[in-house]
């Protein structure tokens, strides 16, 4: 009967459940990793990121344990994970590969989240520059996370805003056609050569934003 063919498909499905919940776990204080309801509402939430992406809600706890093992306020998480998900669908790259993109850039500009809604923010304005640019210039939201990975510390260090920095990236690739990580080691040897005072006025006198990313 039909019946019994659904009760594997149930029995799997519970199994990959019960698999992704230990997952995830596994970054928590046991007093969270240990609470059913506690995880079963924070697996609820992966599934609804992972549906409202039409991502994989495997893929989607893994990148909540990436993140888990940085901050532990699991609303940040669920912040940084939806928004991971949302760039990752809408420019076809890896979870992983976006987490690492955000993370290195986040870590870069010495950005701190502080709650849920700053993550969201934060987070968000990095993904959305992402995907606006992929959609407008010669250049990938791969390539511009990876040439963030590359740049972003030596560009925060020059006072160079998040923004410009990638707008940099983006007329880069335009004009070489070079991959993201080496445009990103371009310009941070670039960057680390002129961190001089004459440089910086240099610098100001372009009018370049030194606005720092995470600030009002």
């Amino acid at each position: 009967s039909d019946d019994e063919h659904n009760i594997p498909n149930f029995v799997d499905m519970m199994s990959t459940y019960q698999q992704n919940r230990v997952n995830f776990g596994q970054v928590l204080p046991n007093n969270l990793a240990d609470n059913m309801d506690y995880m079963n509402n924070v697996m609820s939430q992966f599934t609804k990121t992972a549906s409202d992406y039409g991502a994989s809600v495997q893929d989607v706890v893994e990148a909540g344990r990436l993140w888990g093992r940085q901050y532990k306020d699991v609303a940040i998480v669920q912040e940084l994970v939806r928004n991971t998900t949302k760039l990752s669908i809408t420019d076809n790259m890896s979870l992983t590969e976006v987490n690492k993109g955000l993370e290195a850039t986040l870590q870069q500009y010495a950005v701190t989240l502080k709650d849920a809604n700053e993550a969201s923010r934060v987070s968000g304005h990095i993904v959305d520059t992402w995907a606006k640019l992929a959609d407008n210039a010669v250049v990938t939201a791969s390539d511009l996370a990876k040439a963030n990975e590359q740049s972003a510390g030596a560009a925060n260090q020059m006072g160079i805003s998040f923004d410009y920095l990638n707008a940099m990236i983006a007329t880069m690739s335009g004009a070489t056609g070079k991959a993201g990580a080496e445009i990103g080691r371009s310009i941070r040897s670039m960057l680390v050569s002129m961190n001089t005072p004459k440089a910086q006025q240099f610098f100001d006198s372009l009018g370049i934003a030194t606005r720092e990313l995470g600030t009002d």
